[in-house]
This record gives structure tokens, sequence and C-alpha cells, in this order.
């Protein structure tokens, strides 16, 4: 499924301005991989209660920002800490909605899993006389992805995962 999607991803992006920043090649930090051995325990899974997601404001790393698993309540939870090196607020605020206005430029950030992103207002995205934070505040997007799991069911294989590891 990933093979096919990056081949179909490749045939989108082969004819646009950016196709040479489409690269197969992708690397996982050294940090990540004891993370994809064993899932993180329900209780160290955050929730979408104001409480949790606050946390992630606070300094440093926490261990539920990288990770799979069940929350408490059953649900499947991935998290996955993305690092940006030499990454500005404003290169990133760019990215956010520049990579949103169409499906193309999405698979750049990954070209094995990204489908699509759908802002809740595609025409804020190139409307003149914005900045780049006017076009993202209030513009959350939904995001159309294919995982590995989601090939087998995503729930059925992460529940399994989360019992016994990979």
């Amino acid at each position: 499924m990933t093979q096919q999607l990056f081949r179909s991803n490749a045939e989108r992006v082969k004819d646009k301005p950016y196709a040479k920043y489409f690269s197969g090649d992708m690397r996982l930090r050294e940090e990540v991989l004891p993370h994809l051995k064993q899932a993180l325990a329900p209780e160290d899974t955050l929730t979408s209660r104001p409480e949790d997601l606050n946390k992630l404001l606070d300094p440093g790393y926490l261990r539920e920002e990288l990770g799979f698993g069940l929350t408490q309540t059953g649900h499947p939870y991935t998290a996955g800490l993305n690092r940006f090196p030499r990454c500005t607020t404003e290169m990133f605020t760019w990215w956010m909605w520049w990579h949103s206005v169409e499906r193309e430029r999405y698979s750049l950030w990954h070209p094995y899993c990204h489908v699509q992103t759908i802002p809740r207002n595609q025409d804020v995205l190139t409307k003149p006389g914005l900045g780049d934070f006017e076009r993202i505040v209030g513009n959350t997007p939904r995001h159309r992805r294919v995982h590995r799991l989601a090939a087998h069911g995503a729930g059925r294989a992460l529940r399994r995962a989360a019992r016994t590891g990979f």
C-alpha cells in the first residue's frame, strides 16, 4: 500500500516546480527506534482535555510525544515528535499553509503515507493580502494519511501491537 502511494505521489509531483524536493529517502532518528518496539501504557497517552494538551507547552519533551498505544478509553493513539533543525518560526508558519494548497505539496512531507490535507477554508490559503499566520489560524486541516497499520485495519492492528509490541 505505501509503495503504491509513493509511486502515485511521485507521478503527480513530477511536473511541479518543486518536484526536485520529492524524495523517498526517509530516515528514523535513533531515539525513535525504542518507541517502535513497545506500546505506551494507556496512562502515558495524552487526551484531548485542555490540561493534557497544555502539557505540550511545558519546556522539554514528554514521553507521550513519541510512540503508539491505546488510550485509557481504548482508542488507538499515535504520536510523532517532529524535529525541524534550523527552522525558524516564520519558516514553519509558511510551511503549514503552503503544503495545504494542493495535495502534491503535502506528499513532500512524507511521500509514503501522506495523501491530502483539507483545510477548513481552502480559499484563505491563497487570498491576497494575508500573512502566513492569518492563513492558518482557525483553518485547522483534516489530514488523509495511509500508514502501514491502516492497510491491515488500524484499530485491530494497533490493539494487537499495543498488547504484544511489533
